[in-house]
């Protein structure tokens, strides 16, 4: 574990942490699939150095080099995400592919801890939101629908909605003279008969 750990140093070291901390408070995070597939194994790594050793010194010194905000972040692991997979082997995560960003075209992907807070229906529905706003169009009844659905009238995932739809109009609809009028939900082929797009099942990586 501290092998692997050691292997990724500098910058690289930095930002992985960040992202590795951001991800166990919100239980998913957007970014490259290269990031991706890094917060997935070191996610796998880390849940799984917990179940064997809890909170020793040996597994500390293990978090110290993967964390940023250690009392929360440990605290949450042990006392959270340990119990949630104790019956679990491995496969804690997925990872959803999404089409490449605006402008640098680099792939990205969603992770998100199964069983978590966070669903692909969760991101696609912000998804679809970020784009009508930059698009100036209301929501549609069907849209609406999905946004109270993923947010369960719960202010708390209300304010998580609206991040998630932040993060996407920065990722994806920058630029809003980009956008063209139509409005596709997805890349697959399938039409439903209504002008769209219908949204494609979850690709896993």
């Amino acid at each position: 574990m501290v092998k692997y750990i050691n292997r990724i140093v500098g910058k690289d070291a930095i930002r992985l942490n960040k992202m590795m901390t951001s991800f166990i408070e919100h239980e998913s995070i957007v970014t490259t699939q290269k990031h991706a597939k890094r917060v997935a194994e070191r996610f796998e790594q880390l849940v799984n150095t917990a179940k064997r050793q809890g909170v020793t010194p040996t597994a500390y010194r293990v978090y110290q080099k993967t964390l940023n905000d250690l009392p929360n972040s440990v605290k949450k692991i042990n006392e959270t995400l340990v119990p949630r997979y104790q019956s679990r082997n491995g496969g804690y995560v997925r990872m959803l592919r999404l089409e490449p960003r605006l402008g640098d075209n680099a792939p990205q992907a969603v992770v998100e801890m199964v069983d978590g807070n966070k669903e692909y229906k969760f991101w696609m529905t912000a998804r679809v939101v970020a784009r009508l706003r930059q698009q100036g169009e209301n929501l549609d009844q069907k849209t609406k629908a999905q946004v109270k659905q993923v947010t369960q009238g719960s202010t708390e995932k209300a304010v998580q909605f609206e991040e998630a739809v932040k993060e996407m109009t920065e990722r994806f609809y920058p630029n809003a003279d980009k956008i063209g009028g139509s409005r596709p939900l997805a890349k697959k082929q399938r039409s439903n008969g209504k002008g769209y797009k219908q949204c494609p099942p979850p690709k896993m990586l």
